[in-house]
């Protein structure tokens, strides 16, 4: 049954109870997340896509030696986002975070730019990414970047993440030699932004949200559907037709 559900994340072309995917993503590891295959505003997984600057739901790519927003602007827009500078305190009373320092849908570009519960990855997701799975540097389709690949279970399920540099107000710096991508965790004015090249994998709170970096979505494995009222059974995850009922359920 666990097998079987893997496989289903692998091709993520399908849909329980109304659950439709639009993006395909994989899981990697027992009760993880979806990954998306792509990182927001990209057609290919080689692909970098669009920069975000942290809260700001826009995004931008360099084209021509200039920025181009997601809605085809040029001009008129500032590469600070609303948060920039902002405590925990601050970000809350804008809206932008919770409590916990993460990042709402509001101010969540993936998913603003996605939807169908697609989100910026948490910190501990990110860390979870790094030591739960395996890490090769390597080549795709003349692109460097690493796969990351399950274990166990999940070996035959990966992602490619493409080497990106960030982005500054005027160009992108360390565009062939790192990864940086943002997690939607802050501890206040810093956020926790993962980096990647080919000799270290890890993060910290350490970026003052003054760089645009890409985002590679999650989505969280919980879906609802019309079940009965009578016991689950644990074997076969199904149950004997009594009353329906909305119940939430986890596909992993």
């Amino acid at each position: 049954m666990k097998k079987a559900m893997m496989m289903l994340g692998a091709v993520l072309a399908w849909a329980v109870g109304g659950f439709a995917a639009t993006h395909e993503g994989v899981q990697l590891w027992e009760n993880g997340p979806l990954w998306a295959k792509t990182n927001v505003g990209a057609n290919a997984p080689t692909e970098t896509g669009y920069y975000f600057w942290w809260g700001d739901t826009l995004g931008y790519k360099w084209q021509n030696n200039q920025w181009v927003a997601s809605d085809g602007s040029k001009t008129g827009y500032s590469f600070y986002a609303p948060t920039y500078g902002k405590t925990l305190d601050q970000l809350q009373a804008m809206g932008a975070t919770g409590a916990d320092g993460i990042l709402l849908p509001a101010c969540d570009a993936a998913a603003k730019q996605w939807g169908d519960d697609w989100r910026i990855p948490k910190a501990s997701e990110y860390r979870n990414l790094i030591e739960l799975c395996t890490w090769s540097w390597t080549t795709n389709n003349s692109v460097v970047g690493y796969s990351v690949t399950g274990k166990g279970l999940y070996s035959g399920n990966s992602i490619f993440i493409p080497v990106c540099g960030y982005g500054s107000t005027t160009n992108i710096t360390s565009n062939l030699t790192t990864i940086y991508l943002w997690s939607a965790s802050s501890d206040g004015k810093n956020s926790y932004r993962p980096s990647f090249n080919a000799s270290s994998r890890g993060g910290a709170f350490n970026s003052g949200r003054s760089n645009g970096y890409p985002i590679r979505p999650v989505k969280s494995l919980i879906a609802t559907k019309q079940a009965t009222a009578a016991a689950l059974d644990t074997r076969t995850g199904t149950r004997e037709v009594k009353a329906t009922e909305s119940i939430a359920y986890d596909v992993a």
